[in-house]
């Protein structure tokens, strides 16, 4: 439902002409080509150039290059002609930890075949209609897709060796710690804005409160990707007017609805699909970078709520509050127009019925324009100084040499100059100031007083706030049976609304309308996951005519299947369309046991299907799920730049070119001089668009990419939410352990540690350390084509390892809160103890709290920081005990009796509690339920790992921990009492505990 602005077409061609003569001030192959004695502004610019008619750079087009490097870059001596070989010593810095990684030398590598290449692939991204460029197309494909030539160049004029590095290439080789596409983006953004640019920030809410309001799975995913549609809906507003580049933060770049959204404009503007056409090429590429945009098994693009509800944008000043407000209002027209859709499938819309005042929309805007710019400078540090205490702006390095008086040629200190700043400067202080402004206007909280019905109608039955407009009628569906508001009404009918907004038959309708046929779990299929999946396994190549054969299987959102194990079967319709079956005999209402159901477990269902199958032997059960809450830690300080561990400027430069630049600051002969340049490179690096844009980057890759391929392919689960540093999942909880092993290192781009030690494990032992998560079959075979380092990560895809893909690296921690509850445990509840986890772990940071909620009553929980250097922590506890459940070493009725042992034990002094507990665990829980050793050899291992275990637990204590040595010992009981819970709860039905294949149970569960 994008509707065209309303500019005059030729100031929409003015615009977007200067912006694409921005974007190509400069090639893409800059850090290749730059030492050869070719000119960069010459080879493939050039020649595109003089494609477009552009003619040579123009002196706007180097306006826009300085905002940019000087928003971006750390400022240069002048007088120091110094370069970096990038061609001899390939050296990327990563953006964000500043962490060092070199390639082989690319000297091999011909810069005309580089340009060549560029300009192959970048002339097809160029529409022309009658004639004539189409400035705005040929932006927003020249956004989208000239990141990547070697996807797009002509057959047989590829470069093997630069292969996908292409977005990886510095702008700068002396600071490589930002690309050529950021730096070209920026350019273009600003040449859109100029002379008169502004940041512009917009939030959109409420969000917890909204996506919490669930009793379904569906109503919890709904919510979800409801919030996400509305934030493009405000984003849609600077974009249509800017185009994509304007937007700092989030990244759109390979977002879906912004994806959806370039079609439309491709198609509006006259584009066919046609072979060869601009529109053609647009849809085949997306296809090629996302195959899931055709998947129709619950993993396509836009089932994925992957937009935050924030983002800052670079925008014309006088235009800032007309967007602000054009946003507000083209969010609750959105409502407005999508509650009206789902209404009317319940009957005639009454007069009134609407969505009232949601949602509620922020916005603020900082001018950075004005001359000259120290003057601007201090016009924002005084506004910052009117919210209060600040951090305090260090001046610029050139200002404080020349109160030296050493900054100018002919002056002391060796004629070191530095360039005098300019407008991409003020990007920092116009940031800080846009925080502290949007940070005022959340304070302020207006209250409204809806007027009372008469006579009072019912209230809505699923937020109970609301007055309901949809009254169930006796007898009716399953739609209608409970009574709801507009609002809970559109979160009941979002699949259906969602679908209808893109015209059909349009470009984007074809890409999305996979996504209406959409696969949400309930939780009673996810606890029946490890079962299905071992009937998967049992059947192997084994399959009968009833199983291949019949219709695809009903993708009822009620009772749909988990998308993983659809895909393991998917050469068996017959059997998915039998576990649905299952699903839906055991899926009543909250709490109802359906006909194939035991106390609301799916368990004869799965094994009179096991036995009609010929399947012989016992079969994991279990009727528990798990809830997964995420959240990086200090988001808004990494934003701000304050958060522990900023890189230094010095940190940020190349290797060779720090080495040399510090020779020649030695040979300063002024030492006050020689001070200030020091202290300014051991300064912590500003933020800026690039900073940003590097956060915005790694957030989308976490979102977009890593999470949806960990969750539903690795550990079989489903994604709720994804979007920004936030993550909402459910998994089955076998996969727990493993969950919490994978997810900091994917946030990070780190090496994997193995969970009981906290060391480091070669790529050659990753097989061995996920077996002992429990990761055989599928998941195993697809992790080991993960490659993770340096901050980087490349997610597998078709069995092989992915693109390269920048992560937040090792300085962001993530905090990770686990709720495992039974399928029939109400859903809003279980999210709440989620929520309450996932808190628990932010106190720490980098930490992890697993909440077990036992129907029988009761929670067992343990908090504690992910394995590291300092030690595997309680993770290790966890997977040593688990591990030795598995191995038969220990048995439930020792853990127990450990347990107990625990609880009695008097209180010993604190420098022998460490030992003398880990050894009694160790010794009891080796004892099984006839008080019987085990054979002598396992004993001796056994008695190491369960001790190891147990030392791990009580040593990695969660908040709340006591200072004195006194203080610790009740803590250290707790933790590793809570420890023996979860590890024997875990272990119970799914490793140990089996259900027999004839219908009844070995055990029963809790």
């Amino acid at each position: 439902m994008v509707a065209a602005e309303a500019v005059r077409e030729d100031d929409q061609g003015r615009r977007f002409r200067r912006k694409v003569s921005a974007w190509l001030h400069d090639p893409l192959a800059k850090a290749l080509v730059l030492g050869t004695g070719q000119a960069h502004e010459g080879g493939s610019v050039r020649a595109l150039r003089e494609d477009l008619g552009l003619g040579p750079v123009s002196e706007d087009d180097r306006l826009a290059d300085r905002f940019a490097a000087g928003a971006d870059r750390i400022p240069m001596p002048r007088s120091l002609r110094l370069r970096s070989d990038f061609r001899a010593q390939p050296e990327l810095r990563h953006p964000l930890a500043a962490s060092r990684t070199v390639a082989d030398p690319l000297q091999d590598v011909s810069p005309e075949a580089l340009e060549s290449q560029a300009f192959d692939a970048l002339r097809q991204l160029i529409v022309r209609a009658e004639g004539s460029v189409d400035w705005v197309a040929t932006s927003l494909l020249l956004w989208r897709f000239g990141a990547r030539p070697e996807v797009l160049g002509e057959q047989g004029a590829a470069v093997p060796r630069l292969g996908e590095g292409w977005w990886v290439l510095p702008a700068d080789t002396r600071v490589p710690d930002h690309s050529i596409v950021q730096h070209l983006d920026l350019a273009s953004a600003y040449a859109g804005v100029h002379p008169h640019p502004a940041l512009l920030a917009v939030s959109i809410g409420p969000v917890q409160s909204f996506v919490r309001v669930a009793r379904t799975t569906s109503d919890f995913w709904s919510g979800s990707n409801l919030l996400g549609a509305l934030a493009w809906e405000a984003i849609a507003v600077v974009v249509e007017r800017y185009g994509p580049d304007s937007i700092v933060v989030p990244n759109l770049r390979g977002a879906p609805l912004a994806d959806l959204w370039l079609l439309s404009v491709l198609e509006s503007r006259g584009g066919s699909l046609a072979s060869g056409t601009p529109l053609q090429l647009a849809v085949s590429e997306l296809k090629r970078e996302e195959p899931c945009w055709e998947s129709r098994s619950g993993d396509h693009p836009l089932l994925r709520a992957s937009l935050p509800n924030r983002f800052v944008a670079l925008v014309e000043k006088d235009e800032a509050p007309n967007l602000a407000r054009r946003a507000q209002v083209r969010c609750a027209e959105a409502v407005e127009e999508w509650t009206r859709w789902a209404l009317e499938r319940h009957g005639p819309v009454a007069a009134g019925a609407g969505a009232g005042r949601f949602p509620t929309v922020h916005a603020a805007w900082v001018d950075l324009s004005g001359q000259p710019v120290q003057d601007v400078r201090a016009e924002l540090l005084d506004a910052l100084a009117a919210f209060g205490e600040t951090r305090g702006e260090p001046e610029p390095v050139s200002a404080r040499l020349a109160a030296l008086g050493c900054g100018g040629e002919g002056r002391a200190g060796g004629g070191l100059e530095f360039f005098p700043p300019g407008p991409g400067d003020l990007y920092r202080p116009a940031y800080e100031l846009l925080e502290r402004v949007m940070g005022s206007t959340k304070t302020v909280r207006v209250s409204h007083q809806d007027p009372v019905a008469a006579p009072p109608a019912p209230r809505c039955g699923l937020c109970g706030e609301r007055p309901a407009v949809v009254v169930p009628a006796p007898g009716g569906d399953d739609d209608r049976e409970e009574p709801l508001c507009a609002l809970c009404c559109l979160k009941r009918e979002w699949p259906r609304v969602a679908a209808k907004r893109w015209p059909p038959g349009s470009a984007a309708s074809t890409l999305a309308g996979p996504a209406a046929e959409r696969w949400v779990p309930s939780t009673i299929a996810l606890a029946q996951v490890p079962t299905q999946r071992a009937i998967i396994d049992r059947l192997g190549d084994r399959t009968t005519k009833e199983l291949s054969a019949g219709d695809h299987p009903d993708r009822s959102a009620r009772h749909a299947v988990v998308p993983a194990v659809a895909r393991q079967a998917q050469d068996r319709p017959g059997l998915v369309a039998k576990f649905r079956a299952v699903i839906e005999d055991g899926s009543g209402p909250e709490g109802a046991e359906g006909p194939g159901t035991v106390g609301g477990s799916p368990w004869p269902g799965l094994c009179a299907l096991a036995r009609d199958l010929g399947i012989e032997g016992p079969l994991p059960m279990t009727a528990y799920y798990a809830i997964v809450q995420a959240d990086g830690d200090r988001m808004g300080a990494w934003l701000s730049g304050t958060v522990p561990g900023v890189p230094r400027n010095r940190e940020r430069l190349a290797t060779s070119f720090a080495w040399h630049l510090e020779r020649q600051l030695d040979q300063l002969d002024d030492e006050a001089c020689r001070r200030v340049v020091d202290e300014w490179l051991e300064e912590p690096r500003p933020v800026s668009p690039a900073w940003h844009g590097a956060i915005a980057t790694a957030l989308n890759t976490f979102g977009a990419h890593v999470v949806p391929w960990l969750v539903e392919e690795v550990l079989d689960g489903k994604v709720v939410y994804a979007g920004g540093d936030d993550l909402l999942a459910m998994v089955p909880v076998d996969r727990v352990l493993a969950a919490l092993w994978l997810l900091p290192s994917l946030y990070q781009g780190s090496r994997l540690r193995d969970p009981e030690t906290g060391q480091e494990v070669p790529l050659e032992d990753v097989e061995a350390v996920a077996t002992r998560l429990g990761l055989q079959g599928h998941p195993l075979g697809r992790l080991v084509h993960l490659r993770l380092g340096g901050g980087w990560v490349q997610v597998p895809r078709g069995g092989r390892p992915g693109p390269l893909r920048l992560a937040m690296g090792e300085r962001a921690t993530i905090s990770v809160g686990v709720a495992v509850a039974h399928a029939s445990y109400p859903l809003r509840a279980a999210l709440r103890e989620a929520s309450l986890a996932e808190q628990r772990a932010k106190a720490l940071r980098g930490a992890f709290c697993l909440s077990v909620l036992k129907r029988s009553g009761g929670i067992e929980q343990v908090t504690s920081r992910f394995p590291g250097p300092d030690g595997p922590g309680a993770l290790g506890g966890l997977v040593g005990f688990t591990g030795a459940l598995e191995a038969g070493l220990v048995s439930r009725a020792g853990m127990a009796r450990a347990a107990q042992y625990l609880r009695e034990l008097p209180p010993l002094a604190p420098e022998l509690e460490l030992e003398v507990l880990s050894e009694l665990v160790a010794r009891q829980s080796l004892l099984g339920a006839d008080g019987q050793r085990p054979d002598p050899d396992q004993e001796g291992t056994g008695a190491r790992r369960l001790a190891e275990a147990s030392r791990a637990a009580m040593t990695a204590l969660g908040p709340g921990a006591g200072r004195s040595p006194k203080d610790l010992v009740p803590r250290r009981r707790a933790q590793l009492s809570s420890m023996l819970a979860i590890a024997e709860f875990l272990g119970r039905g799914l490793r140990v505990g089996h259900g027999r294949v004839a219908g009844r149970t070995e055990q029963r569960e809790r």
